[in-house]
């Protein structure tokens, strides 16, 4: 983990190329500062899963009752696909460097990750049995689910933090990762998230993040369309 961290931040200190080729100053960002950060975020990730778990699946057709939900701090933490199939990819980034290899990948989930999985991350861990490598683990035609499902969106957070200051970077891992279990429009929103994660060391500010991670997006993007669509509700509907 320390060299992957290393490897990152190498990159941040260089600075950032924007569209036109030029170069934006270089954003330092102090290991100490990094560290506080993905800490924060995995803390809140385990506390988002675990106290999600009691309520996911029940209030679809109306919203539930109440504003608030009392939060849970328990002495021992579980761990489900939210959480655990990141660490995996990151002993996978650990074990065979930042370029792993399909083969790779595959022969480590086979090992790693056998239970606590659904939907189309159960149907690719099931189509590696079979010899099947990714991204065609992740494929409409073999992976049907995995067109809609949300599997790669929860599980591809890591690779904005990993990426600090770099969304392009964050982008391309996060779509590397998210196409194991995934296709379509549900890969666009995982590296829609990790851009946000990466843009969120350097800037706070909620509409900034928004903006420039709409930006990343291509000519047409459905999901700068959903986005947009979701920010006039909330204007709308504060």
């Amino acid at each position: 983990m320390r060299q992957t961290i290393s490897c990152m931040l190498a990159l941040v200190l260089l600075g950032a190329a924007c569209a036109d080729g030029t170069t934006l100053p270089p954003r330092i960002l102090p290991v100490d500062g990094y560290r506080d950060k993905v800490l924060g975020a995995w803390q809140a990730s385990m506390v988002a899963n675990h106290n999600g778990l009691d309520l996911q699946g029940i209030w679809l057709d109306d919203p539930g009752p109440g504003s608030s939900i009392m939060l849970e701090f328990p002495d021992q933490w579980s761990t489900d696909d939210d959480t655990h199939v990141e660490w995996l990819d990151l002993h996978i980034l650990e074990t065979y460097g930042l370029e792993p290899g399909a083969d790779d990948i595959a022969a480590e989930w086979r090992q790693h990750l056998n239970n606590d999985i659904w939907v189309s991350t159960r149907r690719a861990r099931d189509l590696m049995d079979d010899g099947i490598l990714p991204p065609e683990t992740g494929s409409a035609r073999l992976n049907p689910e995995g067109v809609w499902s949300i599997d790669a969106q929860l599980q591809t957070e890591l690779f904005g933090l990993m990426a600090p200051g770099l969304p392009t970077e964050a982008r391309r891992r996060a779509v590397l990762f998210a196409r194991i279990t995934n296709s379509g429009l549900a890969v666009d929103v995982s590296a829609f998230y990790a851009h946000l994660y990466a843009e969120a060391f350097v800037e706070s500010d909620l509409d900034w993040l928004l903006d420039r991670a709409v930006d990343g997006e291509p000519d047409g993007s459905d999901v700068a369309e959903i986005v947009a669509t979701i920010r006039q509700w909330h204007q709308e509907h504060p």
